[in-house]
């Protein structure tokens, strides 16, 4: 693995913002509000810029270790590793469902007969060819991902411009807001507080003030591409935004310019493709980083192989269906993944904080 360098801030730009859309270009947000999904949105960003600040001083406390070596500055090394063992169950969990995004997706869409655990099996070989290479290849591969996101998400946004009905919108204020902030909560989960896995691997991209300014900067430029999805979604499907599972894809087969392009479907799955991976890839590195800074070992890189096999046995036997993998994002994944996004966050951050002023003293 590597040492710390400084990366350029592009980079970090490029790596915060697809990982952040991530899956999103296929899974959009808070699908379940129909219209009102970009209130949720909304809501879920402004919970996160406040925990993101949280990462920022945690960060600045120690600003030459990883998350991992930070739990044993404040807890020590018992606690600490205790710690650390939830935040690796965390970050499997996380690749687990990622892996199982594209299971279910290509089984759904695209290879409709393929064997799920085949599918499987090769998205996570990309990922455990990834965690192999270097953090410099994934923030490279994050500068190609990024301009293909863009490119797709507007250019699909212009193609369907005609097809787009504001009505779609109306009523503009929700009748029912604790369905709304309901919502928001599972939106911060997923995706906005799954920045904590990249706070594991922040140490490494250089000083903490450099580092938080481009992970700010790719959180808004995130949150621009989100709310583009989402509302381009809504204002072409209408009300059958929420009765489908992958909007952005039902919404881009609907173009048809002069009977000339079409199927252009084809490069919103290619882009979930890429921002999908990049996120699998980062989730698996910092997994992998995680174990070899928890148990101190040298390297880890005889430990990818077979760990990847677990992820890919795990996405497998988990979440075989879409409607099993909402259903676990909606009523236990939220609830679980707050607890490393946010609570253990806030109890290091107070806990090391009155360590350092007491050796001060």
């Amino acid at each position: 693995m590597e040492q710390k360098t400084q990366v350029p801030s592009n980079q970090i730009v490029s790596l915060v913002t697809v990982f952040l859309i991530g899956t999103i270009t296929i899974i959009s947000p808070a699908n379940e509000m129909g219209k009102y999904s970009y209130i949720s949105v909304l809501l879920a960003f402004l919970i996160y810029l406040v925990v993101l600040g949280l990462y920022y001083l945690l960060s600045s406390l120690e600003p030459d270790k990883n998350l991992f070596a930070i739990h044993d500055a404040a807890y020590g090394r018992i606690i600490g590793t205790i710690v650390n063992l939830f935040y690796l169950v965390y970050f499997f969990a996380v690749t687990t469902l990622i892996v199982a995004n594209f299971v279910n997706f290509i089984n759904t869409a695209i290879l409709v007969r393929t064997p799920d655990l085949v599918i499987a099996s090769l998205i996570v070989l990309s990922i455990v060819y990834s965690a192999r290479a270097s953090l410099r290849a994934i923030l490279k591969f994050s500068e190609l991902s990024f301009v293909l996101t863009i490119v797709t998400i507007v250019g699909v946004t212009l193609m369907v411009a005609e097809l787009m009905d504001p009505r779609n919108l109306l009523p503009v204020i929700p009748s029912d807001w604790s369905a709304v902030v309901d919502s928001s909560f599972t939106v911060f989960s997923f995706p906005f507080g799954e920045m904590v896995i990249v706070l594991s691997v922040a140490g490494l991209l250089g000083k903490p003030r450099q580092v938080f300014k481009s992970f700010t900067k790719g959180s808004f430029l995130a949150l621009a591409l989100i709310l583009t999805v989402v509302l381009r979604n809504v204002l072409v499907l209408g009300e059958f935004t929420s009765m489908t599972s992958y909007p952005s894809f039902e919404t881009a087969r609907l173009i048809n310019i002069s009977q000339v392009l079409t199927r252009t479907e084809v490069f919103v799955a290619l882009n979930f493709v890429f921002s999908g991976l990049l996120k699998g890839f980062v989730s698996f590195y910092s997994l992998a980083r995680g174990i070899k800074e928890t148990f101190k070992l040298k390297t880890c890189k005889h430990l990818i192989l077979p760990l990847g096999a677990l992820v890919a046995l795990s996405a497998h036997l988990s979440f075989p269906s879409i409607l099993q993998n909402v259903y676990f994002a909606a009523e236990f994944y939220r609830y679980y993944a707050f607890i490393p996004q946010v609570v253990l966050i806030l109890i290091t951050f107070v806990v090391l904080y009155i360590r350092k002023k007491v050796q001060a003293k």
